[in-house]
């Protein structure tokens, strides 16, 4: 699947839904949706630095029960990459009982804890800074790669909103990424909701 193709609309009882979750560039057996989209644009725009000046690796940090990690690993895998995942408040041997983490490693990608005690997200990017005090990666946080790289995170999801066509639009809130992509999507279609 191309980074531009559009997900299907599709109607069951009467209501509209936006099948993002069948953008499956890796296969149906595997994480699908929007974040793979968006971390694919992101190292295809970043490329050239990656290769040149991070390595040619990629790193991230998230909970081991995350999807991000096994998206990160599979995209680094598919342009050749090397990956660094890190996570806390395990051990190695312990993450890797988890599927998506057994999957990450499998994929090539080195595990490391990056804090023993703790798995917030704000210690795992602190310490994932430190360790590019030390080695050379390009950081793949998805939403806060807004400031850098907008176009691969809320630009990628603008795109989306070309063939919607309702009168309501209804959108789950979480940290508001979506949410502000497809606010971004209706003003750069001229898209009129209630």
């Amino acid at each position: 699947m191309n980074l531009s193709d559009l997900t299907p609309v599709e109607e069951h009882n009467n209501i509209f839904y936006k099948r993002d979750d069948l953008y499956a560039p890796y296969g149906d057996n595997f994480v699908s949706g929007g974040k793979v989209r968006q971390c694919r644009d992101l190292i295809i725009s970043n490329l050239k630095h990656i290769q040149e000046d991070c390595d040619n690796t990629i790193a991230t940090a998230a909970s081991i029960a995350s999807p991000q990690s096994i998206i990160v690993s599979r995209v680094a895998k598919e342009f050749g990459m090397k990956s660094i995942i890190g996570f806390g408040n395990t051990t190695v041997d312990k993450a890797k009982k988890q599927k998506a983490m057994q999957g990450c490693e499998d994929l090539g990608s080195e595990l490391i804890v990056l804090s023993e005690s703790q798995g917030f997200n704000n210690v795992l990017y602190a310490n994932l800074d430190k360790l590019q005090k030390q080695r050379k990666f390009f950081k793949v946080l998805f939403g806060y790669a807004v400031t850098n790289n907008r176009s691969s995170i809320i630009g990628r999801i603008a795109e989306q909103v070309q063939n919607v066509e309702c009168d309501t639009l209804y959108v789950p809130l979480g940290s508001g990424m979506t949410f502000t992509g497809i606010l971004e999507g209706v003003k750069q279609y001229n898209k009129k909701f209630k």
